[in-house]
């Protein structure tokens, strides 16, 4: 069993952005990291850094184009590694997303859910920005 940390945002765009946003190296570092380096395929690698020394590392589980993308996500400080989903849907105009962090149900990792849940709502947001505005 695991425990997750789920985070949604509407975006006026498209699934085909929000899609390449997760897996394009250049527009990845405009919303959520300072580098990162991407092959996206299931089982390609996926390394994000940012300043402070902080990184995460991982590869795509699974793609689905501009519907879903599923990546393993293990940081310079998790014990181990966890999983995220992102599932993109059309509505209104635009993109309803659904990201998605499990982490093992050990009560050990509930701060660390709460934790993900709060920088994935502000990782969102400002993909919303960088998307609608370009701020």
């Amino acid at each position: 069993m695991s425990q997750s940390a789920t985070s949604t945002q509407f975006i006026n765009t498209t699934p085909e952005k929000i899609y390449l946003a997760f897996t394009r190296s250049l527009l990845l570092r405009q919303w959520l990291c300072d580098f990162a380096t991407v092959q996206p395929r299931p089982g390609g690698r996926m390394y994000l850094w940012w300043r402070g020394d902080f990184y995460s590392s991982g590869h795509y589980l699974a793609l689905e184009e501009n519907k879903s993308v599923k990546f393993r996500w293990f940081s310079s400080i998790d014990p181990a590694p966890t999983e995220v989903t992102v599932t993109l849907a059309e509505k209104d105009g635009g993109v309803h997303i659904q990201l998605t962090h499990e982490v093992p149900a050990d009560p050990s990792w509930k701060d660390a859910a709460e934790e993900f849940h709060r920088h994935w709502v502000e990782s969102l947001r400002n993909l919303k920005s960088v998307l609608e505005t370009g701020i």
